[in-house]
């Protein structure tokens, strides 16, 4: 009866391993992958927007020589808060189906009004041509700060659809690991009536054995992922990628550490109080 209970611990304490390891990914997805405020956090840590602002002034400036205008025509066209704006706007619009704006209207706003201006001082009637011409610059100012903001529409686009299949399958399954714990739990409980210290044994085992396999998760993972050299469209992304990337691994790893902790703590827990046990009854003896 004995062997026959301890095995039924062992199978327990390895579906709590599974279920604990389930649980831990649905918390990776609702806190990280599907909060949009994870990244604009992140983006802000990294400095994300600020590489931003610098690749779209980059792309205004491969123009401006160009046109014949006066450089300051582009100086702080786009500014901070638009691109904050619009990055956000795109994480919005991938998370939580939030409409997408940018401030392409803006920028050809603001340029239309400076290049206005300069004409103006300069006491300048354009030709028919002058305007057509003035008329593409604008079109090419807007376009270079939409490619910076969004790369490839394209894929914004399949990312959204991506995120949106996986977080429907979410939605559907998302209890069932909470579940599955509270039953494993019960279980346990119920086949440890007679001796309840022996779950606090078994659920630190599991415990100890989930933390592990989180600590090994970042040497498998950095060690098959050679995340500095991977490339994503711009150099801006490519820095926030992998410092997120990283910010996960990292964090699962420390989450690791805590849980291997807790998981000692409970088998010394059981160790010294099933020791006071031993004693007292070699002691009635």
């Amino acid at each position: 009866m004995k062997s026959f209970k301890y095995i039924l611990n062992i199978i327990f304490s390895f579906l709590l391993v599974i279920l604990l390891g389930l649980n831990v990914f649905s918390g990776v997805l609702s806190f990280i992958v599907f909060n949009p405020n994870y990244y604009i956090d992140k983006f802000e840590e990294n400095k994300f927007y600020d590489n931003v602002l610098q690749e779209v002034n980059s792309g205004f400036e491969n123009f401006i020589y160009q046109s014949g205008l006066p450089e300051n025509t582009i100086v702080n066209l786009a500014t901070d808060d638009m691109i904050k704006a619009d990055i956000n706007s795109i994480v919005l619009h991938i998370i939580e189906n939030k409409e997408l704006v940018l401030s392409s209207d803006k920028i050809r706003e603001e340029l239309d009004v400076r290049i206005s201006v300069f004409l103006d001082k300069e006491n300048r009637t354009l030709t028919k041509n002058e305007r057509e011409n003035i008329t593409k610059f604008e079109d090419l100012i807007v376009s270079s700060y939409e490619e910076s903001i969004l790369p490839i529409r394209d894929f914004i686009d399949e990312l959204k659809s991506i995120y949106d299949k996986i977080f429907n399958l979410y939605n559907k399954v998302k209890l069932i690991p909470i579940i599955g714990l509270i039953i494993i739990l019960f279980a346990m409980f119920m086949v440890n009536k007679k001796s309840k210290f022996d779950i606090v044994n078994f659920s630190g085992i599991s415990l100890l054995s989930i933390g592990v396999l989180l600590r090994l998760l970042e040497n498998v993972v950095l060690k098959n992922i050679d995340i500095d050299n991977v490339i994503v469209f711009t150099s801006s992304l490519t820095s926030a990628f992998q410092y997120i990337f990283k910010d996960i691994i990292f964090g699962l790893n420390l989450l690791g550490n805590w849980i291997i902790v807790i998981g000692i703590c409970f088998i010394l827990f059981y160790s010294i109080i099933h020791g006071s046990e031993t004693s007292k009854n070699n002691v009635n003896k």
